[in-house]
């Protein structure tokens, strides 16, 4: 049941032994349960090992959402998920705009040298659809730890994107980073 797994991601503290199912789910046939599975098993806080494998396994699904949950949910385990890089980043170089902007976000808070994974995302401020630009604004807003480097690039939004929204986020993301 879909709506019973959303409401299981939302508890605390997480029942450990909830992670043998929702191993299992992530290779169910339904790409929602899938994706929901990923969801989930990032809200753990007490990591076990078994958890980072299985979500890096999840970066070969064949959906897309899945791809970005499990993303996601490695990005928010942190050091921890240093074994999902080397597949992080190859969607990092070859997926959708969407999926380039989840791995860069999961690459910064996987690695602290993650500066070199800003400069992908700070190349799709430039692309065709004002949501992605404004996604890619959104997500840098949290990395003030790379204000040197993403504020310029920000400012070129804010002053010059040709939508409004995005514009009036880039400004907002610079003033949240000081």
């Amino acid at each position: 049941n879909k709506l019973a797994l959303k409401n299981l991601s939302r508890l605390e503290p997480k029942p450990a032994a909830l992670i043998p199912e929702l191993l299992k789910m992530l290779n169910d046939l339904d790409p929602i349960k899938r994706k929901l599975a990923c969801q989930t098993l990032g809200t753990f806080k007490d990591l076990p090992k078994e958890i980072v494998p299985e979500l890096t396994k999840a970066l070969h699904d064949s959906d897309q959402n899945v791809i970005d949950s499990a993303i996601d949910a490695l990005g928010h385990f942190g050091k921890h998920s240093l074994e999902a890089v080397p597949q992080i980043k190859k969607i990092l170089k070859k997926g959708d705009a969407q999926s380039k902007i989840s791995a860069a976000v999961a690459l910064a808070r996987i690695d602290s040298k993650g500066a070199q994974d800003m400069e992908p995302l700070i190349e799709l401020l430039q692309d065709h659809s004002a949501l992605h630009r404004e996604n890619v604004v959104l997500a840098l807003r949290h990395f003030p730890q790379y204000a040197a480097m993403t504020v310029p690039a920000l400012a070129k939004a804010a002053l010059g994107d040709p939508d409004e929204i995005v514009g009036i986020s880039a400004a907002e993301a610079i003033g949240s980073m000081f």
